[in-house]
């Protein structure tokens, strides 16, 4: 007794898609599959036959599937460790010239530097040396300044002194003539109080 044979066309795809058949290649096979089987029938026994065969083809697919994917995987790891090999090459290399730039640029600036702290401190020198002579120079115009103002007022003082000393004498001789002239009213004074007690003395 034959039969028409009932294919799964979904089921087969998702299993070739499972083996590792991309999804376009999967679902063409399985029509393809699909019109050969519907154009003849086939025994039971038959059936299973081509189930068994078709099962084992599916397991053969995987297997070799698996190991192309094992051995792109390898091939990968290889790639990916060659290319990290090289990438830490390159990593060290450009550390290197980098280290080198940096140790000839820090050479260059402390150069630069120094040339600068040099610069600065001729500069500073000139500016304390300038400044000195400006402060001696102030020094020795504010000496004179003072030496002359204090001649001046030596001057002034001596003058002043000397008024004051003339001053003194007149005052004195001033002072000599009006005790003089009290001295003189005083006696005066006396003779007359004296005649006015014997003129008194002689009326009692």
């Amino acid at each position: 007794m034959t039969m028409p044979i009932k294919f799964d066309t979904l089921e087969y795809t998702k299993r070739l898609v499972e083996a590792g058949i991309p999804p376009d290649q999967a679902e063409t096979h399985a029509h393809a599959l699909l019109a050969a089987l519907s154009e003849s029938t086939v025994a039971p026994s038959e059936l299973v036959l081509v189930r068994s065969d078709l099962t084992a083809r599916i397991e053969m697919l995987r297997a070799e599937m698996a190991a192309k994917i094992n051995e792109l995987r390898m091939e990968m790891t290889a790639t990916i460790d060659e290319l990290r090999t090289e990438i830490a090459a390159k990593i060290n290399e450009l550390r290197t010239e980098m280290t080198a730039k940096i140790g000839e640029l820090r050479l260059a600036v402390t150069a630069k530097i120094d040339e600068a702290r040099l610069e600065m401190t001729a500069k500073i020198d000139e500016v304390r040396t300038e400044m000195s002579a400006k402060i001696d120079e102030l020094r020795l115009e504010m000496t004179a300044e003072i030496n002359e103002l204090r001649t001046e007022m030596n001057a002034k003082i001596n003058e002043l002194r000397v008024k004051i000393e003339g001053l003194r004498t007149e005052m004195n001789a001033k002072f000599s003539t009006v005790y003089w002239m009290l001295g003189v009213s005083f006696a005066l004074h006396a003779v007359t109080i004296g005649m006015l007690w014997k003129i008194l003395d002689r009326l009692t």
